[in-house]
């Protein structure tokens, strides 16, 4: 007995071991966690911090760690994700060929999404060369988001106030929005094309539909490790559900829809969140919820010492007004949505003008010369744009048998499993509903996805390799 309390303690301490990869580990998730912060800019080219943060982590991993980390890569590699690669590298003839025959067209447009890829798909390398620590990289998405939560709670006062809270000033970029006042608008003029004069919850985005996409992918994953206790997630998934309501988005129809999916299967499966008081706390938790409680205290105090009235800040008929207002936006063809129908239509007019596709990452280029637009709001149409049917098969088949993987095998971590499998199909629904391609979160759920799936490959003349518990599992070559 006591050899087996020995054993599980040692365990436990292997499972929670703090060094410096799990710091690293930790940054990089709150870097996943928002789209605003960037440490210079190439051309064009916004460089988000998560880009310098991943590289060099994965570096260090390759000087320091260079015999796990070699393992890590190539037995968790997903090489479904090839094919893919390979018509993204056979376009580049499909490119030179659209230069050719339209004037203002440039190769170089296949050159900056061809260094994308490339240092995406590094970053997709250095969450498995960290699968030792998946659980930090968890934690600081979930900090990340609850970041996000605190930080739109602050733009809705501000709006209120007649002012606006906004990170802009620290990191001016093209498409960043402020929800602001009319009266007070004068202050952005430098930013007057992406101005909102009603509220809008973003967060660490740059509009609100990017943060809700981020919040239902990251509630949901980090919802299958139970990251951050019951009692906060319960708080923060009604606090973002008021926050995408009186932001009025159609995008709350998929928030909505995938913490129910994911509820849902996780209760069919026999698994669930439940016990308020199932472990100890970590110091980020105490830290989170301490915030949330200091953050409704000082509201409380505000509205009762200031003799501010209530239904000022938080207004039953804004709420139900902006979901009603949200849901009906969801309508393609409505009145508001003319212009996203629009290109939508020249997304598919211009694959039929050439189904082969025109090169990846040209349908901008491409569009503005055919037709005067330059997005699809939909990333399976910019992939038929782009690559044409073999491209968007490629793409599908890689990221629909990764869900069917993680659904498909029994294990001890269902929970955490479903909760991958809705957040890549939380990712899919927004690709084609907003036009989210392949933001960076999307790498962190496809590297988090192959992790898993590789411990399913028992008994297949693989090799032994280490899980986060101190076991050992059998993987294949």
């Amino acid at each position: 007995m006591a050899n087996a309390w020995r054993k599980k303690g040692e365990i436990l301490r292997h499972r929670e071991k703090r060094d410096f990869w799990s710091f690293a580990a930790l940054f990089l998730g709150l870097c996943f966690a928002q789209d605003i912060c960037y440490v210079g800019r190439i051309g064009n080219l916004y460089v988000d911090v998560l880009y310098p943060v991943a590289l060099v982590i994965l570096m260090l991993r390759v000087v320091l760690s260079p015999a796990e980390t070699e393992r890590d890569i190539f037995v968790c590699f997903d090489r479904r994700m090839l094919p893919f690669l390979v018509v993204v590298a056979l376009s580049l003839v499909l490119a030179l060929v659209a230069t050719v025959v339209r004037s203002g067209v440039q190769i170089s447009s296949y050159a900056n999404g061809l260094i994308i890829l490339a240092t995406s798909i590094a970053v997709y390398l250095t969450v498995l060369s960290l699968r030792a620590y998946i659980s930090y990289i968890l934690r600081g998405l979930w900090v990340g988001l609850l970041i996000s939560v605190i930080v739109s709670i602050a733009q809705y006062f501000a709006f209120q106030n007649g002012g606006a809270f906004t990170f802009y000033s620290l990191f001016p970029q093209p498409a960043f929005y402020i929800s602001v006042p009319w009266e007070a608008s004068s202050s952005w003029a430098s930013n007057a094309d992406y101005l909102v004069f009603s509220y809008r919850a973003q967060g660490l985005y740059l509009e609100c539909s990017y943060f809700v996409a981020a919040a239902t992918m990251i509630y949901v994953v980090t919802g299958g490790k139970k990251t951050g206790s019951d009692l906060l997630r319960t708080i923060v998934l009604i606090t973002l559900f008021v926050l995408f309501a009186m932001s009025a988005t159609g995008n709350m129809v998929f928030f909505v829809a995938f913490i129910l999916l994911a509820y849902i299967l996780r209760r069919i499966s026999g698994v669930g969140n439940v016990g308020i008081l199932r472990r100890k706390r970590s110091p980020l938790e105490w830290i989170a919820m301490g915030a949330v409680l200091f953050l409704t205290i000082s509201f409380s105090a505000y509205v009762l010492f200031e003799n501010r009235d209530i239904g000022a800040f938080v207004d039953v008929d804004t709420i139900t007004g902006g979901l009603k207002k949200g849901i009906e936006s969801t309508d393609i063809a409505g009145g508001e949505n003319e212009g996203r129908f629009l290109c939508m239509s020249n997304a598919i007019a211009e694959f039929m003008q050439s189904p082969w596709g025109v090169g990846y990452n040209m349908a901008s280029s491409v569009l503005r010369v055919d037709y005067g637009t330059n997005t699809t709001f939909s990333y399976f149409l910019t992939l038929l744009v782009e690559l044409g049917i073999p491209g968007l098969i490629a793409y599908g088949y890689f990221v629909v048998k990764l869900i069917i993987n993680l659904l498909s095998h029994s294990s001890d971590c269902r929970a955490y499993r479903i909760g991958l499998a809705v957040s890549i199909m939380a990712l899919m629904g927004f690709q084609a509903g907003n036009g989210s391609g392949l933001i960076p979160i999307a790498w962190c759920l496809f590297a988090l996805a192959a992790i898993e799936v590789s411990r399913d490959c028992k008994g297949s003349g693989g090799r032994e390799l280490g899980t986060e518990d101190g076991t050992k599992t059998h993987l294949s070559r």
